[in-house]
């Protein structure tokens, strides 16, 4: 049997986390703008406040992305990369492909993964991926099909 992965790989761009943290910058970039006006209630300058405010946005919003990053913030609490995604859809508690589990693409042919199952044990399969149909199959060293725990990826 095999899964259906056209769903997960048309969410491919983090369009929504990029919006929130530029709306956390807008925010960050108001609150200091109005913070300088208290402070300086004459005036900081005609082009001193704005560019603070800019400035400040700025950097509040790229803090915010490199935490987001360091901490590999998933959307939506699913697995954004392919042998998280698989995992999850195998019902295995990790999948190594032996590509740094940061591929975001459905492979195309067949590749040989380390799986661990939930009870701690590892096993080798075969995963044959067809990028063009996005479907995956995977297929245990005996070459029987492992069944899947879901019919369709998770959504990021």
């Amino acid at each position: 049997m095999s899964v259906d992965f056209s769903d997960w790989s048309a969410v491919q761009t983090p369009v929504v986390t990029i919006l929130v943290l530029a709306a956390i910058g807008v925010v960050a970039g108001v609150v200091c703008r109005l913070a300088l006006r208290r402070l300086y209630p004459l005036g900081y300058g005609q082009i001193g406040e704005p560019r603070m405010s800019v400035l400040a946005g700025f950097t509040v919003f790229m803090a915010s992305l490199a935490i987001c990053m360091s901490f590999d913030f998933p959307l939506e609490g699913h697995s954004s990369y392919f042998d998280g995604a698989l995992a999850e859809s195998y019902g295995f508690e990790s999948v190594d492909c032996g590509n740094g589990s940061c591929r975001t693409a459905i492979p195309d042919g067949t590749e040989y993964c380390i799986a661990e199952r939930k009870d701690g044990k590892s096993m080798t399969i075969r995963v044959h991926g067809d990028a063009k149909a996005k479907r995956v199959e995977v297929y245990g060293m005996d070459g029987k099909p492992i069944r899947p725990v879901r019919t369709t990826a998770p959504t990021r």
